[in-house]
């Protein structure tokens, strides 16, 4: 008997819980949107993004004045948000108190290419084509010369195959190597492709061209481009030196 009054008292219990959960989702989804909290996420201060523009976005798929929580058009902001090539991710949720929260990742670009014509666009790490942007200009590698690029059509990567014969897949390699290299990274600034096909790079300080020919190899040349670096800057520093040459196999052939 005792037994049978616990479990009766267990489901009680459970029914009365599950009954005030209930109420509760039911009651904060009639709860009226409080406000928005809105975060850009990105390893500068400013960027393409800003909050007033994607505020603009978000009003433009609906106005959350007085507008209960449960009917919030989520995946439609959170769609209409990603149809900017500058952002990455982007998740709009509701808080216990009924806020709505937005959180954007922002794209971040590795380089910025030009072909011949001065037109061009952004690539990130993952290949992806961003626009250049009239609002802002990221710190980046900028990659110039004799570049055949097609002209940007909507959302695009390096690896469709309108850029399948391109340079765009070694330039991006090359890119990757100098960025993943802390002391490469603070020396380059420049990769140009000159008219025979070649890979030059031209350095933060000075006048100094690194020619590294084609890419073959390009793990070795880049690390025999550090320790001569490092060795010059001991010794009489960079500034005697008008080009370094990597582009013979296991050879550095410098000109002052």
């Amino acid at each position: 008997m005792i037994k049978t009054i616990k479990i009766t008292s267990l489901i009680v219990y459970v029914l009365a819980l599950a009954g005030l959960f209930g109420y509760v989702i039911i009651k904060g989804g009639e709860t009226l949107v409080s406000t928005t909290k809105l975060e850009i996420y990105r390893d500068t201060d400013n960027g393409f993004l800003n909050k007033d523009s994607i505020l603009a976005k978000l009003n433009s798929v609906q106005k959350t004045d007085s507008i209960e929580v449960n009917a919030l058009k989520i995946r439609n902001m959170e769609r209409e948000l990603l149809k900017n090539p500058y952002v990455k991710n982007a998740d709009v949720f509701t808080g216990i108190n009924g806020e709505m929260i937005v959180n954007v990742r922002e794209e971040k670009p590795l380089l910025r290419i030009f072909n011949k014509d001065s037109k061009g666009y952004y690539i990130t790490k993952e290949g992806d084509i961003l626009p250049l942007s009239n609002e802002y200009t990221a710190r980046v590698f900028v990659v110039n010369g004799y570049i055949n690029i097609p002209s940007v059509n909507g959302f695009s990567n390096i690896n469709d195959t309108i850029y399948a014969r391109t340079q765009l897949q070694g330039i991006l390699k090359l890119a990757k190597l100098l960025s993943e290299n802390e002391f490469l990274n603070a020396q380059i600034n420049q990769i140009y492709l000159n008219s025979k096909n070649e890979f030059e790079l031209i350095a933060e300080v000075g006048k100094c061209t690194v020619i590294l020919g084609n890419l073959n190899n390009i793990d070795v040349k880049l690390r025999n481009l550090q320790a001569f670096y490092k060795q010059a800057l001991l010794v009489e520093g960079l500034d005697k030196y008008k080009s370094i040459n990597l582009k013979f196999d296991g050879q550095i052939v410098c000109a002052k």
